[in-house]
C-alpha cells in the first residue's frame, strides 16, 4: 500500500497529474515461479481531489462545480477514472467513469472484463461504471440516467404530434436527443444545430450509449450518419433568424420549411 498526500501552491492544478501518479506509482507485481501474469491482480488507485484555502465561489472555475463536488471530492468510489477532457471554443468537456462502492461491487466489473464464462463476463453490460458528462464541471447527464432524461425531453412533443416529419433539435451535442427522434418512422428530415463541433465529435468517440443507432432499424452506427439526419455546426439563433425572421423568411438563399417539431436541448 502506497498512501501520498499531494498539494500544490499557486494555480497549478493537480488533477491533469492523476494519470502520471497512477503510472509511476501502480506498478503491477512480478509473477512468481509457476504464475501467470494475467493471475497477478492488478493494482488499484483510489483517490479524492479536495480544494483547499480560502476562495470566492467561482463558478468559472470548473473544479468548484458538480465536477469537483459529485466525482473529484468523493472518497466513496472504488473506480474514478477519466475517460475524456477538452477545451473547445465554446466550454470544457469532462467524462468521467465511477464506480460507487455503495451501490456496485467493484469485484464483479473486473471480472465482467474477463473471459471465464461467469455471469459477470457474459453480460458485461450490467455491471459497467457509471458515466457522467460535464460541461465546465456542470452535469448534463450520466449513462444510468440517460434514457429518463432524453425520453421525458423528445418523446411528449413527438407523441403529441399526430405526425412528426420535419424535426430540429436547438443543441444536443450528446447525439442522445437525436437519437430519440430517430426512434419515429414517421421522421423524414431532422436537422440539428449545435455550435460546438468538437463536443459532437468527442461524444461520438466517449458515448456510443448516447448516440449509437445500430438498434434502430435502417439506421447507422453513429446516429449522426442516418440518412435523415442532417447536422449544422453553427448557432442555431442566427441559423433560425435567416429562415425565419420577417427580414428573411421568403430569403431564396435560406429557404426553410417549416418544423413539426422543436426541441431545446441547449444551455
Amino acid at each position: 500500500v502506497i498512501t501520498l498526500d499531494l498539494f500544490t501552491c499557486g494555480e497549478g492544478k493537480l488533477v491533469p497529474v492523476m494519470p502520471i501518479i497512477t503510472r509511476l506509482f501502480a506498478i503491477p507485481q512480478e509473477p512468481k515461479l509457476g504464475e501467470n501474469e494475467e493471475d497477478i491482480e492488478q493494482p488499484k488507485t483510489i483517490w479524492t481531489h479536495k480544494l483547499r484555502g480560502f476562495r470566492f465561489n467561482d463558478k468559472a472555475n470548473y473544479l468548484q462545480n458538480d465536477l469537483g463536488d459529485i466525482v473529484l471530492e468523493n472518497s466513496y468510489f472504488d473506480h474514478k477514472e477519466e475517460i475524456a477532457t477538452a477545451e473547445t471554443d465554446f466550454q470544457r468537456i469532462d467524462i468521467y467513469d465511477t464506480i460507487d462502492a455503495s451501490r456496485r461491487d467493484m469485484s464483479k466489473y473486473e471480472r465482467s472484463l474477463t473471459n471465464d464464462g461467469s455471469y459477470e463476463a457474459t453480460h458485461p453490460e450490467l455491471f459497467r461504471p457509471q458515466r457522467m458528462v460535464f460541461l465546465d464541471g456542470v452535469l448534463q447527464s450520466t449513462r444510468e440516467g440517460l434514457e429518463a432524461y432524453h425520453e421525458a425531453l423528445v418523446q411528449p412533443a413527438m407523441f403529441v404530434h399526430p405526425e412528426p416529419k420535419r424535426v430540429a433539435i436547438i443543441g444536443g451535442g450528446e447525439g442522445a436527443t437525436l437519437k430519440e427522434v430517430l426512434k419515429h418512422n414517421t421522421v423524414e428530415t431532422v436537422k440539428m444545430i449545435e455550435i460546438d463541433e468538437e463536443m459532437v465529435m468527442v461524444s461520438k468517440e466517449h458515448l456510443p450509449d448516447w448516440n449509437n443507432c445500430t438498434d434502430l432499424l435502417g439506421s447507422a452506427d453513429w446516429c449522426g450518419d442516418d440518412d435523415r439526419a442532417e447536422m449544422y455546426y453553427e448557432d442555431a439563433l442566427a441559423w433560425f433568424n435567416n429562415r425565419f425572421s420577417e427580414a428573411k423568411i421568403d430569403s431564396e438563399e435560406f429557404k426553410e420549411d417549416p418544423f413539426d417539431v422543436l426541441i431545446m436541448d441547449a444551455l
